[in-house]
């Protein structure tokens, strides 16, 4: 990634120059881009998921998988260069945190964003009550967990729409349900408007538009972040959380009965969709950086 980010500056730093920007966005993975790049003008960085950066909320360990440690431990040193840097999570799930450092905004979540598209008919089809079961947009052998959910709700009074992302294609997936739907892409936010739970991998994304929609959760996390989204999301009061390497249809049913179940997690979600339809997320991301000019690094 270091010799990525290297290679991006050269083509960067003389674009940068003839084009003289006002300010330049990137996402986490490029700060290191940024800062080998010696921009002349302020930068700023939207950080996808919870709060990257010095003294987090929990042990960096304990949120993000063994692979990815050494890169976001990286990154969260290099946000020390950016002038700017956006959290684009809820404040609230990420623990209340209060910890963060000059610089460093929340500014709700912003991955709440889809393409347009059409919304299939068959969403609004009379009929029983649809769960959504999504896996990683970007391969990570995530598979198993779909499988696995297809299984669990085969013989359950629930339509199920599994998505799989660009990656996957759905004769990939061995289990066929009579009950389940197929599908690569479609849109997240309009099923679970439709829905009464998400079994995910507990993709940041995913999971923040479930909250907005007031829908439970089942998580498997994978890896990547998603160990710190699951446990933000259970400690919300509003996922169940089933580890990888357990009986997965068991304990996926098992999870499933008791997120279904409760009142109190159903009460939660409601709660935190009402306060989070509140705020303006791409709002509040667009002034913050409107003001990036006067900022600087001062």
């Amino acid at each position: 990634m270091a010799a990525w980010a290297q290679e991006m500056a050269s083509v960067i730093s003389p674009a940068a120059a003839q084009q003289r920007p006002d300010a330049v966005i990137t996402s986490l993975f490029g700060v290191e881009v940024l800062k080998d790049t010696r921009l002349t003008c302020p930068w700023a960085v939207v950080n996808s998921t919870f709060y990257i950066g010095p003294n987090p909320p929990r042990p960096i360990g304990q949120d993000i998988g063994p692979r990815a440690v050494p890169l976001v431990s990286r990154y969260a040193e290099l946000l020390e260069s950016a002038d700017m840097v956006l959290h684009a999570t809820d404040k609230v799930f990420d623990f209340s945190f209060e910890g963060l450092p000059p610089r460093h905004h929340y500014t709700g979540p912003l991955g709440l964003w889809e393409p347009p598209r059409s919304i299939p008919s068959y969403l609004d089809e009379p009929g029983d009550p649809w769960v959504l079961v999504s896996i990683s947009s970007q391969r990570q052998d995530d598979l198993p967990l779909a499988e696995a959910a297809l299984d669990a709700l085969a013989d359950r009074p629930f339509r199920v729409l599994l998505t799989l992302g660009p990656e996957h294609r759905p004769e990939e997936i061995s289990i066929r349900a009579s009950n389940a739907r197929i599908e690569q892409t479609v849109s997240h936010s309009a099923v679970l408007k439709r829905g009464r739970l998400l079994i995910s991998h507990a993709g940041h994304g995913s999971v923040m538009k479930a909250l907005w929609e007031g829908r439970p959760m089942v998580l498997m996390p994978w890896g990547r972040d998603q160990p710190g989204v699951a446990a933000r999301a259970k400690s919300l009061g509003v996922a169940e959380i089933v580890l990888r390497g357990e009986d997965s249809k068991a304990a996926l049913t098992a999870a499933i009965d008791r997120a279904l179940a409760s009142t109190e997690m159903q009460q939660a979600a409601t709660t935190h969709s009402a306060r989070l339809q509140l705020t303006d997320p791409p709002g509040v991301a667009a002034a913050l950086l409107e003001s990036l000019p006067v900022i600087g690094k001062g």
